[in-house]
């Protein structure tokens, strides 16, 4: 290369040097991001449909860190969403995130932690059940099943979400429902792509009840790993949640080993250690339970989870209430079609082994309920024994070994307000008896029909009162008559069939009893004798 062209080259790198120079200069001390803010909502306007609002001001910084500083910022509703007084579907306090210049001459987009303060979310969901997010996500110039390729490789040094809300608002349940979302705050570590990012979330709610349930918590805290393998699926792993409780220091503790938020698929564990039941319940559900006031309902409750598509299945599952336990082997939950399916469950009631089946419909609306259920031998004077805080008193009979030996099975249906036992088998002492039973809770009469082989109703009537003085009886007090009430108010008509029975000391064979109950006070009377 020649002097003269020497010279020219470097002219020139000189004048491409200082007119950048001038260009940043320029830009510095004349240009104004703000001028930039109609441009932008009319790009965002063509792009999604949506007005884009910028209140705050636009700052930009440019070494070492490319940055934008964004103040208060709204994005409305879809179009088909907005109401006279509908809210933004996004708003922001404040806004921060800063590219590495010097990163990016090396094809690489190294990020430092974004900043977003004051996020107030409104998702909802309309009476034909579409969502509010819905025209944001659609992409039609990019096929779904591709994976995305990144033309830069990512260094994205995390995720802080402060002072944020979310709401959620859903009419295309039977009934409109809202969910409020308070205080959120959600840090992301190091995010790289297609590897997990460790997370850790935090919220409170005000919203006591969303759709049928109560939200007995105040505070939920989660932390674990988020895997985005493509565009549209975001995996868990290793996610633990805990939920707090309003009024009483109890936790509830889920592990979630995996789970696809999209495909709707977790698979994880629930545990829930020494906690007071009482505050869950309604205070009417509370009033309704016949224990004593200070009787302690505290609970523990373990069991594994998989779920997908709205059905959820539980094995190896186990619910302590105090002393008493349940386990189910299997339990299968469809939310979609309201059915409940417990293959096989076993636990224990005040020392009472019991196991059956159960299968259940509507159970989020008008539950209906039918199964199966065995009792294992028990002595009923052991069992009320066990019962004395609730306000029944152990049983006089004139034969003190009866009710000593009992066991039982049968099926059963329940739809409000009928209970109904079929296929019942008792086994009473040395007696054995079948038949059929049925419970109106309305009125509170019982109905039956049974049979037995051989029975003597003397050895369990009362034993004879001894003569003494009259005394005045004490009146009751009002717990221990409120706890009585189901037996006093019983009202029971049923026949009783036996080949053998024994009666005032009258053996009778083939004999058919009608036996009526009103106010605490039963008669019986011969009905017919039995022709074979």
């Amino acid at each position: 290369m020649t002097r003269h062209k020497r010279r020219l080259f470097w002219f020139i790198c000189f004048c491409l040097v200082f007119s950048s120079v001038l260009a940043v200069v320029y830009g510095l001390f004349y240009f104004h991001p703000n001028d930039l803010k109609p441009q932008i909502t009319q790009w965002v306007q063509a792009k999604t449909g949506r007005q884009l609002k910028i209140h705050g001001d636009i700052q930009l910084s440019f070494f070492p860190w490319l940055g934008l500083k964004l103040g208060a910022t709204e994005l409305s509703q879809a179009p088909e969403f907005q109401t006279a007084n509908s809210a933004p579907f996004a708003q922001i306090q404040q806004a921060k995130l800063r590219l590495k210049l010097k990163a990016l001459w090396a094809k690489k987009i190294e990020m430092d932690t974004v900043l977003i303060q004051g996020l107030q979310l409104n998702l909802k969901r309309d009476a034909q059940g579409r969502y509010n997010w819905q025209s944001l996500a659609d992409d039609h110039d990019s096929k779904v099943n591709d994976p995305i390729k990144p033309r830069f490789s990512w260094d994205f040094h995390g995720l802080v979400i402060e002072q944020s809300q979310l709401v959620w608002q859903d009419d295309g349940a039977k009934a409109a429902n809202r969910l409020q979302l308070n205080d959120i705050e959600l840090r992301v570590h190091e995010l790289n792509f297609n590897q997990p990012i460790d997370y850790q979330l935090k919220l409170t709610t005000n919203t006591p009840r969303y759709q049928q349930w109560d939200i007995p918590f105040d505070q939920l805290a989660l932390q674990g790993q988020l895997h985005i393998t493509d565009g549209t699926h975001f995996k868990l792993q290793n996610t633990a949640l805990t939920l707090h409780h309003r009024t009483q220091n109890i936790d509830i503790q889920v592990f979630l080993r995996e789970g696809d938020l999209m495909g709707d698929h977790l698979r994880g564990q629930v545990q829930i250690n020494s906690a007071e039941l009482r505050p869950w319940l309604p205070a009417n559900a509370v009033a309704a339970l016949p224990h004593p006031a200070d009787w302690p309902l505290k609970t523990h409750l373990a069991f594994a989870f998989e779920g997908q598509a709205g059905v959820w299945q539980s094995k190896a599952g186990v619910v302590q209430l105090g002393q008493e336990q349940l386990n189910w082997s299997k339990l299968l939950f469809d939310v979609e079609q309201q059915t409940l399916n417990v293959v096989q469950w076993q636990g224990t009631l005040f020392g009472l082994a019991m196991q059956g089946a159960l299968q259940a419909r509507h159970v989020l609306s008008a539950p209906q309920a039918q199964g199966s259920l065995a009792l294992a031998n028990f002595n009923l004077h052991t069992l009320l024994r066990q019962l004395k805080p609730f306000g029944l008193k152990s049983l006089a009979t004139r034969d003190g070994k009866a009710f000593s030996q009992i066991h039982a099975h049968t099926d059963w249906q329940w739809q409000q307000p009928t209970l109904a036992l079929s296929a019942l088998t008792v086994q009473l002492d040395d007696s054995h008896l079948t038949g059929a039973l049925q419970w109106q809770t309305t009125n509170n009469a019982l109905a039956f029909q049974l049979n037995a082989d051989t029975l003597n109703l003397d050895r369990y009537l009362p034993p004879d009162a001894p003569t003494q003085t009259s005394q005045p009886i004490k009146p009751a007090k009002k717990s221990e008559k409120s706890r009585l009430t189901l037996l006093q108010d019983l009202s029971i008509n049923g026949i009783l069939q036996a080949q053998n029975l024994t009666l005032a000391q009258l053996q009778m064979q083939r004999i058919q009893l009608a036996i009526h109950s009103e106010k605490g006070k039963i008669s019986l009377s011969q009905d017919k004798l039995i022709d074979r």
